[in-house]
Order: structure tokens, then C-alpha cells, then sequence
């Protein structure tokens, strides 16, 4: 992931639905335009009911360039059963991308919080929110967390003539924060990839670019590690657990140390999301359940 998902006019951000909003529906194998979906799955805070609901989300290396869509002849379709997403992931239309060759023909999808910006050929637009307002996203501060994590559950299902070991490979899991002053004068923004590896050898090479004004982080575990591809049908269902403020507190430790530290006042999440990242040509079928935020304190 090399960017945050802020910008819906540049940068094709995923939704959620708002309380008080029906939520929109899963979209058919034949929509096309569309490039987001609600699902009417709620997002839990520790078993509340936040008023989002888990969006599903694609995008592309392009901008508005290039606007994925779902369709069995495009790049994705999804299902909702009670808690569980299932997506197929199959990206098939090539593009030039605007950040260099490496990312031609790359695309992501992803599952789970996403923040309810407006975008106008979207499956969630909401009403009454214009693009950057930030009264939908979680604020975290004083909410007196030790440890905020995104649970779930995932397996992936074999394909027959696909390598779907490799497929599995570019599952990751991911979030994206903001950092604001007191005042909101100012904000920065981390985004954070899981990439299912092992925390304790990635810890101390953590990465960190401090360039912009958005800034990645690379962050591990284990679960990708144990995940498990059938040679046929479905895996063993696999336990994430991603903490999130475990790359909070990282994103401060080393932008403090790159010069440029994070504003103090207000540590907002717009994202926490488990999904593929790939090219054109590859295929992943893989189920989502029970996908949930939980604290320690």
C-alpha cells in the first residue's frame, strides 16, 4: 500500500455506511462503475455497535485514472452470509500507473472499516458529508486503550490451476491514521501495512518514509505465517489479530526520530482493513468473518 486512503477525488476511498442509513446492496456480478460496497455487516467496538457497517473497497496504482469495478469480467465480486464476506479477487483490466512501472496493473481490495467520505459513483454515498469531513472517523483519544485490535477470521479457498499459495502471499492487513494538534490546524497521516510476518524480527526495521505528508509503516505478525492453503477447496479458518496502536505508537517513535513529530492532541482512525494486493492475472478467493475491534486495557 503506497498511499492512505484520503482523498476520494484522487485517490478512490473505501466506505462504510452510516448509522440511520439503510445499507446499501451487495452488488451483483453484473454492476459495473462500481468500485465500493456496503455490506450490512456492523462494525463492533468491543461488541458496540459503532454505526458503521464493513465496507469492501478496490483500488488501483492510478487515481480516478483508473476506477476498478466489480464484475466476473473486471476485477472483484463479494457475498455477504450473516458475518462473513467471501470476495473473489481477479483483476483483469491493464493500466498505466501514475507512480512508476513497479505499479502498473496493480490493484487492492480490501475488507473492514472504512472511513464514510462521499464519493458520487459509489454504492455508499451518504448524505449530509462532504469530502474531508472527519466526524465519521473513530477517535481514539482518551479512550484510555492499551491495545486496540482488528480481529477476525480468514481462509482462502484453492482455485483449481492457480497457485494460489503465491496468491495468498499478498494478503495483508492494514490501517490508516490521522494526527491532529488540538486545534485540527494541522494533520498528518499514517498508513500501516501488517505483513503477516513476524513481529519480533520486523520490529527494529520497522519502515517509515517521512517525505510527505502521508507516511507508511511496515508493520508484522504471524498470522499470514499460518495461514493455510488447501490443495483443494477451502483452509482451516486462520485467527487476525492486528494491533493497532502498536503502529500508533511506532508511526510517534519514528517520526519523532525522522524530525517531523506527530502533532499531540487527537489520533483518529479512518481505516482497519484485511485484503490482497496484486496485479492483473492473479486470483484470490478468501472469506472474512466475524471482523471486529477490540481494546485492552
Amino acid at each position: 500500500m503506497a498511499r492512505p486512503f484520503l482523498c476520494a477525488v484522487s485517490l478512490g476511498v473505501m466506505l462504510a455506511c452510516s448509522a440511520g442509513q439503510k445499507p446499501a446492496p451487495v452488488p451483483d456480478a453484473s454492476v459495473s462503475g462500481a468500485s465500493r460496497g456496503c455490506t450490512d455487516v456492523p462494525v463492533l467496538l468491543d461488541g458496540e455497535d459503532l454505526g458503521w457497517r464493513v465496507g469492501v473497497g478496490l483500488t488501483a496504482y492510478n487515481g480516478w485514472a483508473t476506477i476498478p469495478e466489480f464484475g466476473p469480467d473486471k476485477e472483484a465480486e463479494f457475498t455477504v452470509t450473516g458475518s462473513t464476506i467471501t470476495v473473489r479477487f481477479h483483476p483483469r483490466t491493464r493500466y498505466v500507473s501514475d507512480q512508476g512501472p513497479a505499479f502498473d496493473n496493480k490493484y487492492w481490495l480490501y475488507v473492514g472499516v472504512m472511513s464514510p467520505f462521499v464519493v458520487s459513483n459509489g454504492l455508499c454515498h451518504l448524505r449530509d458529508v462532504k469530502p474531508g469531513d472527519r466526524v465519521w472517523n473513530l477517535d481514539l483519544t482518551g479512550r484510555g486503550f492499551a491495545e486496540l485490535h482488528l480481529r477476525g477470521r480468514l481462509r482462502v479457498h484453492h482455485d483449481v490451476g492457480v497457485d494460489q499459495y503465491w496468491a495468498a502471499r499478498a494478503l495483508l492487513a492494514g490501517g490508516v491514521y490521522g494526527f491532529y494538534p488540538p486545534d485540527k490546524s494541522a494533520e498528518r497521516i499514517v498508513a500501516f501495512n501488517d505483513t503477516g510476518y513476524d513481529t519480533a524480527a520486523l520490529a527494529a526495521t520497522t519502515r517509515y518514509d517521512c517525505r510527505g505528508h502521508w507516511n507508511n509503516l511496515y508493520w508484522g505478525s504471524w498470522w499470514r505465517d499460518q495461514l493455510y492453503v488447501s490443495p483443494s477447496g477451502w483452509g482451516p479458518w486462520t485467527d487476525v489479530d492486528v494491533d493497532l496502536e502498536a503502529a500508533a505508537r511506532r508511526a510517534r517513535e519514528l517520526a519523532a526520530a525522522c524530525g517531523q513529530p506527530l502533532p499531540t492532541g487527537h489520533t483518529v482512525l479512518y481505516t482497519a482493513h484485511l485484503g490482497p494486493e496484486d496485479f492483473v492475472g492473479a486470483t484470490v478467493t478468501f472469506e472474512v468473518s466475524d471482523l471486529r475491534l477490540e481494546s485492552v486495557r
